[in-house]
């Protein structure tokens, strides 16, 4: 059986229903009619079948959704139902009838073959008692062929989720049809093949239909053995984007409807005018655009050099499938969308010291398809330190960020800006480190093989903050080193210069534990730990001139003779040059009275005054020894004194 395209029908209907045609025709036509009815007896009440079955096609046309009740589960449609099937007792010789090829006849005059919805809701459907708008004319080829396109409005039952998350997704429903007596050995139901086409589809104000498959299926029952034979048709359908089915529904809820259900989020969005080009390092599909801002610094391990930041990683990239037209959402320019809904270019900091993943959160979303995603990271990075100068020290590191999926002729970075400190109230600064400049610039990255992977780096300058160390480790430190020359202003004769050299060690030794306990093992040693030890050193070797000195003392109470070589280069020359002359040491010498007087052994003093007689009393060797040792006193303090300050300077300057 041929068969015709549905507007062809439809148009043959038309122009042989017409009046002038009618008055052409009539005689013919009247011929035709008395040959098949009068002539041949045709019974309409008689399915012609010579020994063979009837095949049926079936196609659904122009198809409108007129309702739709979720909760109830019925679907209203209406549509143009196209049959076709084959009466050899309506076929003519057409030559025999001045070329007649085709004739309408009523339904009623005709056999018609008994197809059904199964599926129809019992009191709602016009296709039970004859349609409402429904084409009463068939169509009747000279070669037996019957075309009937009947309008029909169809309530069904389908399988509809109520639930408010599906009320905006694609739904599906199915009619079914069929023959209703006769098994497929008598009528056997086939797809028109003009029933899938689109073009005939009228689409509703409020529900719009995505695609119409039909498809066939044979049903087997308990009771027979003969096949049922049906045709499915799947009507795909959602709401439109601009009304809900009478339900108050966001301008936002549409938008986001609109621009996740049929996204894929696992493919890159390559723009328009790149789709036909092919891949280019020097010119990628599509570039990121990044802004970095490093927070704080929350802390600085030494020992196994790492920093842990918290930073900030702004991205900007346009992907064309989230554009929309702000007229269609009631002036909506932008919205935010799960980052998990729609794709998002893939970032790995390379010198990461942990575990790190992509964290979903909002993205937002210009109607020019501009994607906004920014996103806070709190992470342990690798980082070369140098602790030489602590507590003054300051370092540089680095953060890489690079993809790890897209090559470099597919993605591209773009550094937009970088910046470095809390600019939020809500941010505490670090405590103990200074940001003092990020930079930041990109690059691509050279991978074993051809391929280039685009890579960004961050250079990241901090500084310790040194205030807290300066007052428990710096200060005491240089306080006590400017205090070791003091030793050699006691009086020549004093103990207490030991004492007080052994004190000032005793505290270098307990501020050194204590800076040991904040220092951390590393392959230089901090410049401060190099002056503290200075310091000892220089300390130390105070307790030992003291004691040289005090052992000078000794032999002038003994009234040896000073050698001349010491007499020469001590007190003609240096004591010249330290301005200490004999007469400068003699309120000195009195001293050794009061001193002697209070460690004298016998019980009334007489041994005391005796050694005091004898020291006032003494040659001019005793007089040279005093001298001998104030010239060692002043010489030492002002040589300690010097060298105190240059290791001080020295410290500060590395600082």
């Amino acid at each position: 059986m041929t068969m015709v395209p549905l507007h062809l029908a439809i148009v043959c209907f038309l122009v042989s229903t017409g009046p002038a045609t009618a008055i052409l025709h009539n005689v013919t036509e009247q011929a035709v009619m008395k040959h098949i009815f009068e002539d041949q007896a045709y019974d309409k009440n008689i399915r012609y079948h010579n020994n063979t079955v009837t095949n049926v096609t079936i196609g659904l046309s122009q198809i409108s959704i007129d309702n739709v009740d979720i909760v109830g589960g019925k679907i209203t449609i209406r549509a143009f139902l196209q049959l076709g099937w084959k009466d050899e007792r309506l076929a003519w010789s057409p030559a025999e009838y001045q070329g007649l090829s085709k004739i309408t006849l009523d339904k009623d005059q005709v056999w018609m073959p008994d197809i059904s919805v199964y599926n129809h809701v019992a009191g709602e459907s016009d296709a039970e008692d004859g349609p409402s708008l429904s084409i009463l004319k068939i169509l009747a080829y000279a070669d037996g062929s019957v075309l009937y396109i009947p309008s029909h409005s169809y309530t069904v039952y389908c399988d509809l989720d109520p639930s408010k998350s599906a009320t905006y997704s694609n739904r599906n429903c199915e009619i079914k049809f069929g023959s209703w007596a006769h098994d497929g050995f008598q009528i056997n139901v086939l797809v028109s093949p003009y029933s899938n086409s689109m073009t005939d589809l009228v689409q509703n104000k409020v529900w719009e239909v995505i695609s119409v498959k039909p498809r066939r299926e044979n049903k087997f029952y308990a009771c027979c053995p003969e096949p049922y034979p049906n045709i499915i048709f799947n009507i795909e359908f959602r709401l439109r984007m601009d009304k809900r089915l009478g339900v108050e529904v966001s301008n936002e809820r549409r938008l986001y409807h609109y621009l996740v259900d049929d996204y894929v989020p696992d493919v890159m969005p390559v723009p328009k005018v790149r789709r036909n080009t092919s891949y280019d390092y020097n010119d990628p599909m599509v570039t990121v655009g990044m802004y970095v801002g490093v927070l704080r610094v929350t802390d600085v391990d030494f020992k196994t050099h790492t920093m842990v930041s918290t930073f900030l990683m702004l991205k900007r990239w346009v992907d064309e499938e989230l554009a929309w037209d702000p007229a269609h959402f009631g002036g909506i320019n932008k919205t935010e969308v799960p980052s998990d809904r729609v794709w998002k270019p893939a970032f790995l900091i390379a010198n990461r010291a942990e575990e790190w993943y992509d964290m979903n959160n909002e993205m937002h979303v210009q109607s020019n398809g501009q994607v906004r995603w920014g996103i806070s990271y709190t992470m342990r990075t690798f980082c070369t330190l140098d602790v030489y100068r602590f507590p003054y020290d300051s370092h540089t590191c680095y953060l890489w960020i690079m993809s790890y999926r897209q090559d470099a002729s597919k993605l591209g970075i773009k550094i937009l800006g970088a910046w470095g400190g809390g600019r939020s109230q809500f941010l505490q600064e670090s405590l103990e480190w200074n940001i003092d400049s990020v930079e930041g610039t990109q690059e691509n990255w050279q991978l074993p093989g051809d391929e280039k992977y685009p890579a960004a780096q961050i250079v990241i300058k901090i500084s310790r903050r040194s205030t807290y160390y300066t007052h428990v480790f710096t200060a005491p430190c240089v306080l006590l080193a400017f205090l070791t020359p003091v030793v050699f202003l006691l009086p020549t004769s004093a103990p207490e210069k030991v004492t007080l050299g052994i004190g000032i060690f005793v505290s270098l030794t307990l501020l050194l534990e204590i800076l040991e306990d904040n220092m951390f093992a590393a392959n230089n040693v901090p410049i401060i730990a190099l002056y503290y030890v200075a310091t000892m050193v220089l300390t130390a070797f105070s307790i030992l001139m003291s004691t040289i000195i005090l052992n000078v003392v000794d032999k002038g109470k003994k009234d040896r003779f000073i050698p001349k070589v010491l007499r020469v280069i001590f007190l003609n020359v240096l004591g010249r040059i330290l301005r200490v002359t004999p007469s400068s040491t003699r309120d000195r010498e009195m001293v050794t009275f009061n001193e002697l007087e209070n460690h004298g052994d016998g019980l009334d003093g007489s041994d005391v005054k005796d050694d005091h007689v004898h020291i006032t009393h003494g040659g001019p060797s005793m007089n040279e020894w005093f001298t001998l040792a104030a010239v060692i006193d002043r010489l030492f303090f002002l040589t300690f004194l010097v060298v105190a300050i240059i290791c001080s300077i020295a410290m500060f300057a590395s600082g």
